[in-house]
């Protein structure tokens, strides 16, 4: 990109082709209506395709003596002429792209023609017959027959048409050969069959090296760990944060989460997420050196020199800040570019330090180093699916990412998810591809990848899902298959007893069918994903939560006997989550964020709709807790903290809350049918537990110790209509696998 093409007066976008002297485009062959100012400003765009032409420099190009007024209404008409023409638009641009406040960009293919550079080398192009003999010296005066100086001049002629034809038809195809081979964009990357190099089984996440360690996030156990790059044993790191104790013991006393590691291996960038919005970011010496608190933030990485760390806020900020810590800086807020304000994630710097990448709202994002012209990566390429999780190879010369068309969130991810990479390659006569280019398929799903310090291998979390639907067997105290063993989760019974709904794993497709599993039929299709289904009390539709086009969780319900979604509460009212029905089927809970009545603000709380008003109420002192559901007898409304580490039931009756006696880190709460009783997960704990409300302290059902969870959010826990828990066993592999990319 950024290729001068002034220097060829024909250039080819697409099916149009603009002569830059005559000021003429034409679309397959034929002459457009196109002039004055419009076709002035594409001229200019089309001189530097791929970069910023800022308004400045069209005023001063194309308005000089204008007004300031008529400048911006002149420019205004003619980028809005010219992508009439064009069959351009300014919301999904193919052409020319509005970079606000700044100016425009040419985005599409530019190629410049080879016709005037052919026509140039035929004969008589050059310097003309006349003024070379001009220049040649006199020739002597012969004494000839004439008869024979024409003979002569014939055999002369014939010998020479003789060579020359021939050889200026070879020239001229080897430089029509030479100009369409240097034309082609270079070979695509490609990568190597994988090699496994773990084979433990555990949930992990490697997310940098040093050149010689891979450093992984071990999500089973919840600590850090090392291992040689090329394969070996998985080592523990203590981790000591000031009042979290030692956080490499386990079960650990609070759960670190490694971010990067310096470009020298000496120090761990980690984030303490205690706060589920916004995490401690800590640098920690490898060497035992101690930690020091570097700032409140979610994603962060460390800058090439090893000097900086950027880092992002949740709510779509980008900030600066010295790895020795000190004020920070901000970059960007991305909020009024993106038009939302979800959080940076994923974050990575190029290796000469000059572009900042990251993630947010399942788009790449790009930046300049010092904070200018923020944009979608992939706009108008040839990928609509999500991505994420990019990261550059040593020299800069591929970006690695992740895409697919679904998305799993937490530890356990992506049915879909494929490794994928941009060529950036520079400096070559043939230029790279332009368009992304797909490095694996098949049955493997993938995670981050992390490209190693030689330039060529590439290692990534590769897991093969494969699963079964068990439920624990009171009488024979085993977890036996159920439903046929089928890959199913959110399991919910009709009110009758005579139905089951439940999500398929990984596809994501809502089912029902009969209680016994026979007969399904398919309730909803792509892109939607159901999660927390439940039956309506009179059996009539099915309430879920998904994403909505705009990447917001939001309610939707589908009949029960098939049909189109529809949701709950229109745009505009914040994502909601948990949604569940109240027992008369009058009224939904649900969480959600935003100003309350309370007047704070971007902060999770219990909210019910009244369908039958549509009014929408917050539960009262209910900010900061996530729904759990309506107790089946209607008295209370159950909820986790943010933090995950308390229980709570709401009173309808006493408007009061009261906090469980459950132990630590409670999970996947659902109420017992009698509703005297709430089931849980405690993953550190390895076991379902039965909380009863009266007070008492929590009691063991089964031990979950060898037991591996899946499903989209890793773990999920159900109850059948005699309240014998119901989980997703794993069968599946979940390994480290290491790539060459050639």
């Amino acid at each position: 990109m950024g290729t001068d093409v002034r220097s060829n007066h024909l250039v080819q976008f697409k099916t149009f082709q603009l002569n830059l002297r005559t000021r003429e485009l034409f679309r397959n062959g034929q002459k457009l209506k196109l002039t004055g100012h419009p076709i002035d400003v594409l001229a200019m765009l089309l001189e530097h395709p791929g970069e910023l032409v800022t308004r400045e420099s069209l005023q001063k190009a194309l308005w000089p003596q204008d007004t300031f007024v008529d400048f911006e209404h002149g420019l205004n008409n003619a980028i809005n002429r010219l992508r009439e023409t064009l069959g351009d638009r300014a919301e999904e641009p193919r052409f020319i792209e509005t970079l606000p406040r700044l100016g425009y960009r040419f985005i599409a293919p530019v190629e410049e023609s080879l016709r005037e550079a052919l026509i140039s080398s035929l004969p008589g192009r050059g310097a003309s017959v006349r003024d070379s003999q001009s220049s040649a010296a006199p020739l002597p005066v012969l004494e000839v027959q004439p008869d024979r100086v024409a003979a002569t001049a014939l055999r002369g002629r014939s010998k020479l048409l003789k060579w020359v034809i021939p050889g200026l038809a070879v020239f001229v195809v080897s430089l029509a050969f030479a100009a369409w081979y240097l034309h082609l964009p270079l070979p695509p990357p490609h990568v190597s069959d994988p090699v496994q190099i773990t084979y433990s089984g555990m949930e992990k996440d490697p997310v940098a090296t040093d050149g010689n360690s891979l450093y992984l996030n071990l999500w089973d156990t919840q600590v850090i760990a090392q291992m040689p790059i090329s394969g070996g044993p998985i080592t523990r790191i203590p981790i000591h944060l000031p009042g979290f104790g030692d956080l490499g013991s386990e079960p650990p006393s609070h759960a670190p989460r490694l971010m990067d590691v310096s470009p020298d291996g000496s120090h761990l960038l980690v984030l303490d997420h205690g706060d589920a919005e916004m995490s401690e970011a800590w640098v920690v010496g490898v060497a035992g050196q101690p930690a020091h608190y570097l700032t409140k933030g979610r994603s962060a990485a460390w800058s090439p020199d090893g000097k900086f760390v950027v880092y992002g806020t949740v709510h779509g900020g980008l900030n600066l800040i010295q790895a020795e810590g000190g004020e920070p800086v901000p970059m960007i807020s991305t909020e009024a570019d993106a038009g939302n304000d979800r959080p940076i994630e994923d974050l990575c710097i190029s290796p000469d330090g000059s572009k900042i990448r990251f993630t947010q709202g399942d788009e790449l994002w790009e930046v300049a180093a010092h904070g200018a012209n923020p944009h979608r990566l992939l706009q108008g390429r040839h990928i609509t699916s999500w991505q994420c999780c990019g990261r550059w190879t040593a020299k800069g010369e591929f970006f690695v990412f992740l895409s697919g068309e679904t998305r799993l969130r937490g530890p356990r991810f992506l049915p879909g998810a494929q490794l994928w990479t941009i060529d950036e390659r520079r400096g070559h006569l043939r230029p790279p591809n332009t368009e992304p280019v797909q490095l694996t398929t098949g049955p493997i799903l993938w995670g981050t990848p992390i490209p190693a310090r030689d330039g060529q291998k590439v290692v990534s979390r590769g897991v093969s899902l494969r699963s079964e639907l068990v439920r624990y067997d009171k009488q024979s105290h085993q977890l036996q298959q159920y439903l046929g063993g089928r890959s199913a989760e959110f399991v919910d019974f009709s009110p009758d007893g005579n139905y089951v709904a439940f999500v398929s794993f990984p596809d994501g497709l809502l089912w029902k069918a009969n209680r016994d599993g026979t007969g399904p039929v398919q309730l909803t299709k792509p892109p939607f994903y159901p999660k927390h289904i439940h039956w309506s009390p009179n059996g009539t539709q099915i309430l879920f939560t998904d994403y909505s086009p705009k990447g917001i969780e939001a309610m939707y319900v589908v009949s029960s006997r098939g049909g189109a979604p529809m949701r709950v509460l229109p745009e505009g009212n914040g994502p909601q989550q948990g949604a569940n029905w109240s027992p008369d089927g009058r009224k939904v809970v649900f969480t959600s964020k935003g100003e309350s009545e309370s007047g704070q603000s971007d902060n999770e709380e219990i909210r019910i709709l009244d369908l039958d008003s549509h009014d929408v109420t917050p539960l009262p002192n209910s900010v900061g807790l996530t729904s759990r559901g309506w107790s089946p007898d209607g008295h209370y409304i159950a909820a986790l903290t943010i933090s995950g580490s308390d229980l709570k039931v709401y009173d309808l009756l006493l408007k009061e809350w009261k906090t469980l006696n459950v132990g630590s880190f409670p999970q996947s709460p659902v109420w017992s049918r009698d509703s005297r009783s709430i089931y849980v997960v405690m993953y550190q704990d390895h076991g379902v537990f039965q909380i009863p409300l009266n007070g008492q302290k929590a009691v063991r059902v089964f031990d979950l110790k060898d037991f591996r969870h899946t499903g989209w959010y890793g773990l999920w826990l159900g109850l059948d209509p005699n309240d014998a828990p119901l989980l997703l066993r794993d069968l599946g592999s979940d390994e480290i696998y290491q790539l060459t990319l050639q």
